[in-house]
């Protein structure tokens, strides 16, 4: 077991092949990946067709699946920047910091099939469902309140956030 390496293609047990924690899975620009999370019945599947990072909490004992891209132990970069205007854009799963605030969301303009979705630590080791699914027309727009510990996956969308301290 480490904590230091990244995994591809493949299956993996958590505790077995690393460490149980935080992990994020990039898919590059131009490639296809997926992983699916499976553990006591449940099942997470995140995929993509092109640029896209999914942050998750993998408990101890899930089976992981790869295909595609690429699965390493999540790093502070990986989270919002708390000090100045951040902006994500696409598809991808990321992890609030240490400080909440309201993000806005916008769905891209080509797409038809833009969502997001607000979901805890619960979610992941499958104790609870997400706390608040939208499915978002081209163009539309919604704002969330997302507190430190949320995570928020988007398909097809620009989302940001500006972070202000005082």
């Amino acid at each position: 077991m480490t904590d230091d390496v990244s995994f591809a293609d493949g299956s993996y047990i958590s505790a077995f092949d690393f460490a149980p924690g935080l992990y994020t899975f990039v898919v590059e620009a131009g490639e296809r990946g997926a992983m699916t999370v499976a553990l006591d019945g449940f099942e997470r599947r995140y995929e993509a067709d092109g640029e896209a990072q999914f942050t998750a909490y993998l408990p101890d004992g899930a089976e992981i699946t790869l295909e595609g891209g690429i699965l390493r132990p999540a790093k502070d970069e990986q989270y919002f920047v708390e000090d100045e205007v951040y902006e994500y854009v696409g598809t991808g799963r990321l992890l609030i910091g240490s400080v909440g605030t309201t993000f806005y969301i916008r769905a891209l303009e080509d797409s038809d099939e833009a969502m997001y979705e607000v979901s805890c630590l619960l979610y992941d080791e499958g104790f609870d469902e997400p706390m608040r699914i939208q499915k978002l027309a081209p163009g539309e727009s919604a704002g969330v309140r997302l507190y430190p510990g949320d995570f928020i996956l988007v398909v097809d969308c620009v989302l940001e956030a500006t972070f202000s301290h005082g």
